[in-house]
């Protein structure tokens, strides 16, 4: 295979990782959380669009929240967001109480999370367990 085919493969093959639906934040972005955060400050981590150096607006995977209840009756939030590892996208659930992040983690982890707040949660569809 000549130089110009080799060139030709390469850049179908790194253009075909391209837009493939929308971006997602970046695994590194956990480093700015702390425990007691609003749920807002977390919100603002995650926006589902985001403006690039060049001023275009781009869409990204944001946060999605839901709500949870536990065992005794409690409202909790819980939300929801993708972040890339460098080789694959993984979930993240995040726990609110009363409007501030109380626990966070990989979305495979959330039955020992569940069993301790005592909560009746279901994923989303098609969610990993």
């Amino acid at each position: 295979m000549g130089g110009r085919a080799w060139t030709t493969l390469l850049l179908v093959i790194v253009l075909s990782g391209c837009g493939g639906g929308p971006m997602v934040w970046r695994e590194s972005s956990l480093n700015q959380l702390s425990v007691g955060m609003s749920k807002d400050e977390v919100l603002r981590l995650y926006p589902s669009q985001y403006t690039d150096s060049s001023g275009t607006r781009r869409d990204v995977e944001g946060m999605q929240i839901r709500s949870a209840r536990t065992g005794d009756g409690r409202l909790l939030e819980v939300g929801e967001v993708r972040l890339n590892t460098g080789t694959s996208n993984v979930p993240y659930w995040f726990l609110f109480e009363k409007g501030r992040l109380i626990q966070w983690g990989r979305s495979r982890d959330w039955q020992a999370v569940a069993k301790r707040y005592h909560i009746d949660f279901n994923a989303a569809p098609g969610a990993p367990r």
